[in-house]
């Protein structure tokens, strides 16, 4: 078994060529979407296996020497296929989770977030579970964040009404506690926008 061929990559490419490589085939190659399942999975394996070693610089290394040597390269030969194959789904599923957080904290709908995970080999039922926990997920840290702020702002305001208060008893205009209580309701609508909606402050 040769890793570079298994991959279609060459031994000088960059750790991200590699990661691109591992995608792509573990999208043409994944089980669920394949007509062959039994080829697909034994391929999968392969893949996977192919990946956890060209990933690692100092297993590469051993394994290119291994190569130049002309000796078989051991890769965990106590291990039975099946707990491969378990490593290799958790790995992809896992690639599935981080790439579904990245675009979920962009404010992408889940339907368009289940699509690309499509894309990427996870199969329909998979990819909608993935993509609509990422989103309830988000919404929760924003809502529990924004929260926090209305509470702040809450109390930013009282503080500006009550500095106003004393500062209108006294005969004055302190423009000071009216910035103040301008900012505190600016900050609470701010909250309670991102509160309804859940969305992530994006900076433009």
């Amino acid at each position: 078994m040769n890793y570079y061929e298994i991959l279609g990559i060459d031994k000088n490419v960059s750790q991200a060529e590699i990661k691109s490589a591992y995608r792509k085939q573990s999208l043409k190659w994944h089980p669920d979407v394949n007509q062959n399942k039994s080829e697909a999975t034994e391929r999968f394996r392969d893949i996977y296996e192919a990946y956890s070693i060209l990933s690692d610089p100092g297993k590469k290394l051993e394994y290119d020497k291994s190569l130049e040597d002309g000796i078989r390269y051991s890769y965990n030969e106590d291990r039975n296929y099946q707990e491969r194959y378990r490593d290799a789904y958790e790995a992809f599923i896992l690639e599935m989770y981080r790439l579904a957080y990245e675009l979920t904290y962009q404010n992408i709908h889940y339907t368009k977030i289940k699509k690309e995970l499509v894309k990427r080999g996870c199969p329909i039922h998979i990819s909608e579970k993935i993509a609509i926990y990422v989103e309830s997920n988000r919404k929760k840290e924003v809502r529990a964040a924004a929260l926090k702020s209305i509470l702040v702002a809450i109390g930013s305001f009282i503080v500006g009404i009550i500095i106003f208060a004393i500062a209108y008893a006294m005969g004055r205009f302190w423009i000071g506690g009216f910035l103040f209580f301008i900012i505190a309701i600016i900050n609470l609508l701010k909250g309670i926008y991102y509160l309804v909606t859940g969305r992530v402050p994006i900076e433009s």
